[in-house]
């Protein structure tokens, strides 16, 4: 196998990013303690080109019912998401979230007919509950309670602290 010379690089992985996959790997500050940790999360490009299918499914003038369209939609963010469950990924998820709340409240708004500005008539609760739209922070915490990953198993407590006992 002969290794292509622009996309191939030696690199210290403790000290600068690469990307890998989707992924980027490389240091990262944790938020609480301040020290560099390595990590994976979804590359820069990766999110970009989840947005940009967002866009082709929630075009201006896209004459697909809604119920349809959204399914589209949450079968899309639901594979991006099963992808890039390892790692990170909050600031992607985040990122994401709100591309498709912005992009689904401009297509809802010109749908109904409605003046584009603000968010007050397609808010995130709106678009994320009563329209059907998978929220990415949900499915985050039911991928994480997935059969292949069984939840750990804590046994129940008693009031004083102690495990609690079966009564015989």
């Amino acid at each position: 196998m002969t290794i292509h010379p622009t996309k191939t690089r030696l690199c210290y992985a403790r000290e600068e990013p690469f990307d890998f996959l989707g992924y980027t790997l490389g240091p990262v500050r944790h938020w609480r303690t301040g020290k560099r940790i390595l990590v994976a999360q979804p590359s820069k490009k990766a999110q970009k080109r989840l947005k940009e299918k967002i866009n082709t499914l929630l075009y201006r003038g896209n004459p697909t019912p809604w119920p349809e369209l959204r399914d589209r939609l949450n079968r899309q963010i639901e594979g991006w998401a099963q992808y890039f469950n390892f790692g990170w990924p909050r600031q992607a998820y985040q990122a994401v979230r709100l591309h498709v709340a912005h992009r689904a409240r401009r297509f809802l708004c010109r749908r109904h007919k409605l003046r584009i500005g603000g968010t007050g008539r397609f808010g995130l609760e709106e678009v994320y509950g009563e329209r059907g739209v998978i929220d990415l922070f949900q499915l985050q915490r039911r991928l994480q309670r997935s059969p292949c990953m069984p939840a750990r198993e804590v046994p129940p407590r008693a009031g004083c602290g102690r495990a609690a006992r079966p009564v015989r």
